[in-house]
């Protein structure tokens, strides 16, 4: 809002139109130079993404993805870290993360409970399956679920890069050896959101 200091004459009758006369001038040239350099409009494909938790029993892991994140993706805020199934679903709830990468098999509650409770409660959230544990009925639960994504441990953090950036343009993404078996559950109609799927 333009901010504007004059007087008026209130004797004067052409103190008032003047006024606004300089008022509708001054608008009409910002109006001018924004049609002449628009704001770049942001990109509908990408989610913007800001914070992360991260839910993971192994202490080692946990330390090697709070430094993959520091170093790969510093603009994502680590928001806090628990080895607890039960804790991290506490800590996701009040602290409402963008994203959180969850392993299986965990004390308390497992991530694929978690998952189902996150989406129920924040159907925009990120929730990335990270866990070794890619048994069929796992995978159908984590697909039931509409989980972001399922990556394999042992495809290291290189997969868990691309599954991010996939994330961030709101498609799902499966190591390749999960993939085969989502493809097949969305061809008998099980679960999932129609999304982009990626490998």
């Amino acid at each position: 809002m333009w901010a504007f200091r004059y007087s008026y004459n209130l004797g004067h009758p052409f103190s008032r139109p003047i006024a606004t006369f300089r008022r509708k001038t001054l608008d009409s040239e910002v109006a001018r130079k924004l049609n002449s350099n628009p704001l770049p409009l942001p990109n509908p494909h990408l989610n913007c993404m800001k914070t992360v938790y991260i839910i993971e029993d192994e202490e080692n892991l946990r330390t090697l993805l709070s430094t993959f994140f520091a170093t790969t993706f510093p603009d994502l805020e680590v928001l806090g870290m628990t080895s607890n199934g039960g804790e991290g679903i506490e800590q996701c709830l009040k602290l409402e993360p963008d994203l959180v990468i969850i392993d299986v098999q965990l004390p308390e509650v497992n991530g694929l409970e978690i998952l189902h409770l996150l989406k129920r409660n924040f159907p925009k959230i990120k929730v990335l399956i990270f866990s070794g544990q890619t048994s069929p009925q796992t995978i159908k639960i984590a697909v039931r679920g509409n989980a972001d994504g399922f990556i394999n441990k042992i495809s290291g953090l290189e997969e868990l890069t691309k599954a991010i950036h996939a994330v961030q343009k709101d498609e799902q993404f499966f190591s390749p050896e999960i993939y085969d078996q989502i493809v097949r559950m969305r061809e008998e109609g099980i679960g999932g959101q129609s999304r982009p799927l990626i490998s």
